[in-house]
């Protein structure tokens, strides 16, 4: 971004930077989290201590979630929003749907559903997850059914999303060229039948105190979520 920033910039004011690594730069913006999860964060313009009031509490988690909201932060500043209005406001934000949406539970299990499809996204989500639930049991179900998946772009980079599941199970399209058993971990299933995933899926979480089931998918995944609701006796 700073590469093409250097060949001009010809918007009619300059540019805001946010980020984790911004410290003095004039413009900057940065958050810092004070809870694992990253639900809550408090809100830090560059040259100054921490600014009035900008702090956040919210319902959504993951270091991409904050971040976005930095952005999101930023913008409104610079439209004349104080730091203390938009922090508050966000606090009122209940997320969208299909961002690590809680669609089911049981005394023991929880499902959600995630619309990541891509590593960078997969990873993130995880990494939200894992410091929400501590040292509970995470299932990844993962759909890798975009274009980009399809065409193998991403593929070296799969088996290193997963690390924060506990279990990763894959969905093999008949659609997707390349094996994805020949890239992923030992400890990741790679199953072709939707069936298949289920009774995986029940087996994982038979006995276990708790359990989280994270299904990750950019479309309707056969109607898993349901399937899943109804294979684990789950209340939606």
């Amino acid at each position: 971004i700073n590469e093409v920033l250097e060949m001009g910039c010809w918007s009619s004011k300059k540019a805001l930077s946010f980020g984790e690594s911004i410290t003095q730069v004039e413009s900057g913006w940065r958050a810092v989290a004070t809870s694992a999860d990253f639900s809550e964060f408090e809100v830090f313009k560059a040259g100054q201590s921490k600014t009035t009031g900008a702090s956040v509490q919210w319902n959504l988690i993951g270091e991409h979630n904050m971040q976005n909201a930095l952005g999101a932060i930023a913008a409104a500043s610079d439209a004349g929003v104080d730091a203390a209005i938009s922090t508050g406001a966000l606090a009122e934000f209940k997320g969208v749907k299909r961002r690590l949406e809680i669609i089911a539970k049981s005394e023991n299990i929880t499902l959600y559903d995630d619309f990541a499809h891509h590593p960078t996204a997969i990873k993130a989500t995880l990494e939200g997850l894992r410091a929400k639930v501590g040292t509970d049991k995470i299932i990844a179900v993962i759909d890798p059914r975009s274009n980009s998946m399809k065409l193998g772009t991403h593929k070296d980079e799969l088996a290193n999303s997963v690390e924060n599941a506990d279990q990763a199970i894959w969905f093999q399209p008949d659609n997707i060229g390349w094996s994805l058993s020949e890239i992923l971990s030992l400890k990741d299933l790679v199953f072709s039948e939707i069936d298949q995933i289920l009774s995986q899926v029940s087996e994982q979480t038979g006995g276990v105190e708790k359990a989280h089931v994270l299904v990750m998918s950019n479309g309707g995944f056969a109607g898993i979520h349901q399937k899943l609701i109804n294979s684990l006796s789950l209340n939606s």
